[in-house]
């Protein structure tokens, strides 16, 4: 009668069938489209794990369209290097915007004169870059005359709003605000080519939109109703169906004699929303009002001076501060050059940064203007903007900020630099990436007219330690650890710690980091004599000034006896499906010959995929699974010997 021994399995990688350029993040950030075509009009966005999708005007071959590119957290690309082409029209493009919806698809809008005119059009992309809206997109709006200003509100997947500046009644009363709603499908859920927001004689221009009560949202707009050139605010609240909720000529914000233009609206809770504007009182300054869920007033009826009563502030950003006021920054050109500070508002308007004229963000030798604005999802802000301190490069550089609640900068003084490549960057655009740092976009001049991108983490680093994979698997008592990254900046290295479940960590080694690189580095290290018993493994990554970051557990077992059966130490779990024909490679290790069924079974105990059944002799050796197709959810490895047997969760995500 033979003798069964241990089994080990270990969860060693993941790999997909199909080519994956490798890009990732670089000093100077990663340029996001290898052709040598002109690139402008970049738009950027992430979605829930960290991934960035990319979309700009692209002037390739003589054609004009837009195109679109998918990055993993790390920096690689998920579609063809040159991108997607989202558009198979030949025609100006221009204001293009980019949303990520969930499980990896996007929402790209965007300015189009196809018909010799702006119109408004759509496109759906999914994550393996397959056009869901057709080949052309889809129209929005293609009223007579010029649609353009658009802005975009992304409520949920199937309720996209989009709201414009409108000329298809130029001649008879001047541009007048629409907007329209659309659905996953970019079908219209108003009448075709929009409602009318506003269409009082005079222009309306320069919409703005923010979230209301449910399936509610509020638009903010500048208006010239009352004649001349002063301008004022005006806003108005809508329901799912279209039917303005408030007065049917739009609630007044602000209609101060002086001029009001440029509005930004955040919401403020329970159906209000906070607008902001740039005055012409006060030698030109940044106001606000906070408006309630009826649309009446609620601070001074002019509006509460932002910047205190200091002039020469404008080009300002707003931000929700995730307690129901704003985070606003603005350029400040009292002084012999532009700096950039910020405020806060609180719900009363009570100014939470100071009195006067904020806290300065940038505020040194050379103009910094342009500023951008993105949460960082602890009701604190990271600002965007151009810089022109480098006097010796002579070009316009992008620099980035962190503040807290309180106004108190996170980052080096003066903020800390995004790119200062030759010649200039310019067109810089932002967005939060849910893990407190954000993505920046921008044009580089460097060698050409070319879109890159970067991303900056919590730290203030725009090169992160990413991490690409971690696994751990044993033989007999010896645990071998192999992880990957794709780039470091400043990485001493990593401390290796491990420890029994609800236990205190112990340091068991260190291996030395690869200080600032942008290439790929692989790491291994060999825990010997190890225990008997579950233990959990982390790495703890050590900069060089002293600042750590924990990168991952993983979890293993260390057999007590021969004749026992383990699953030990996937990775990773759960596994994401950017692709189909994913393909998953297991490592089976046997002390001797050994009959071994392993099975994959769905939440029904159904059998998906039968990976093993036969007789494996001693040594290691791979067992694949190609789940082509595989729709995502919760799926069990199921090994079984004579040994025994054991069950292994594994999720695959969509």
């Amino acid at each position: 009668m033979k003798r069964f021994t241990t089994i080990v399995i270990v969860f060693i990688s993941l790999c997909v069938y199909y080519q994956v350029s490798i890009a990732q993040w670089k000093l100077d950030g990663m340029r996001v489209c290898p052709e040598n075509s002109d690139q402008d009009n970049v738009a950027v966005a992430t979605n829930e794990i960290g991934e960035t999708a990319v979309a700009w005007r692209d002037v390739r071959y003589t054609e004009e369209t837009v195109y679109f590119q998918h990055l993993t957290r790390g920096g690689n690309y998920l579609l063809p290097d040159s991108g997607v082409k989202i558009c198979e029209v030949n025609s100006p493009k221009s204001e293009i915007h980019c949303y990520s919806l969930f499980g990896g698809e996007s929402i790209i809008i965007w300015v189009d004169e196809r018909n010799k005119n702006k119109d408004i059009f759509g496109q759906r992309i999914d994550q393996s870059g397959a056009l869901m809206w057709g080949p052309l997109g889809k129209s929005i709006c293609s009223a007579p005359g010029d649609q353009q200003q658009i802005s975009v509100l992304v409520l949920d997947p199937s309720t996209i709003v989009i709201a414009w500046t409108d000329g298809r009644n130029l001649q008879a009363s001047g541009t007048d605000i629409f907007a329209q709603v659309i659905n996953e499908s970019g079908d219209p859920a108003f009448a075709v080519n929009g409602v009318p927001v506003c269409i009082e004689r005079g222009h309306q221009a320069m919409p703005v939109l923010a979230a209301g009560n449910p399936s509610e949202f509020i638009i903010a707009w500048a208006d010239l109703r009352n004649g001349g050139v002063n301008s004022d605010i005006y806003s108005q609240k809508f329901d799912p169906q279209g039917t303005p909720l408030w007065n049917i000529r739009g609630n007044p914000v602000c209609t101060d004699p002086a001029t009001q233009v440029f509005p930004r609206i955040v919401s403020s809770g329970n159906g209000a929303t906070i607008i902001t504007w740039e005055d012409s009182r006060n030698n030109g300054s940044v106001f606000g009002q906070r408006l309630d869920n009826q649309g009446n007033r609620t601070w001074t009826v002019s509006g509460v001076p932002v910047g205190g009563k200091n002039g020469f502030l404008r080009n300002h950003r707003t931000i929700t501060d995730q307690q129901g006021g704003s985070i606003v920054v603005y350029e400040d050109w009292s002084g012999a050059n532009a700096d950039i500070y910020a405020q806060r508002i609180d719900p009363t308007g009570a100014l939470l940064w100071g009195s006067g004229k904020g806290k300065p963000v940038a505020a040194g030798q050379g103009n910094q203007t342009n500023p951008v604005v993105v949460g960082d999802s602890l009701k604190g802000a990271i600002v965007v903007w151009t810089d022109t301190r480098d006097s010796a490069n002579r070009a316009e550089d992008i620099y980035c900020q962190r503040l807290n609640p309180a106004g108190q900068a996170l980052w080096a003084a003066g903020g800390v630099p995004v790119v200062r490549a030759k010649h200039s960057q310019l067109d810089h655009v932002a967005v939060a990436d849910g893990f407190h740092g954000a993505a920046i976009g921008w044009v580089d001049m460097r060698s050409g007219k070319h879109v890159y991108i970067q991303k900056v983490k919590r730290n203030g680093e725009p090169l992160p330690v990413e991490l690409v994979s971690f696994s751990v698997r044993a033989i007999k008592s010896t645990v071998y650890l192999d992880w990957i990254t794709a780039t470091e900046t400043g990485n001493l290295g990593f401390a290796v710690e491990r420890k029994k479940p609800r236990q205190a960590w112990s340091n068991v080694g260190f291996i030395k980091g690869q200080g600032t690189t942008n290439q790929s580095a692989r790491y291994t290290f060999v825990d010997k004599e190890v225990p008997t018993g579950q233990w959990v493994y982390r790495l703890r990554q050590i900069d060089t000034d002293g600042k750590e970051s924990i990168l991952g557990e993983r979890t293993i077992t260390i057999l007590t006896a021969p004749g026992r059966v383990a699953l030990l130490g996937e990775y990773p779990n759960p596994i994401t499906r950017e692709r189909e024909n994913l393909t998953v490679t297991f490592s089976v290790g046997t002390e001797k010959e050994v009959p071994v069924s392993i099975r994959i079974v769905d939440m029904r105990g159904e059998t998906v995929d039968l990976l093993a059944d036969d007789v494996f002799t001693q040594g290691e050796h791979l067992v694949t699974w190609r789940a082509r197709s595989i729709p995502p959810g919760g799926y069990f490895i199921y090994l079984r010997s004579p040994a025994g047997s054991e069950v292994r969760k594994l999720l695959v995500q969509p």
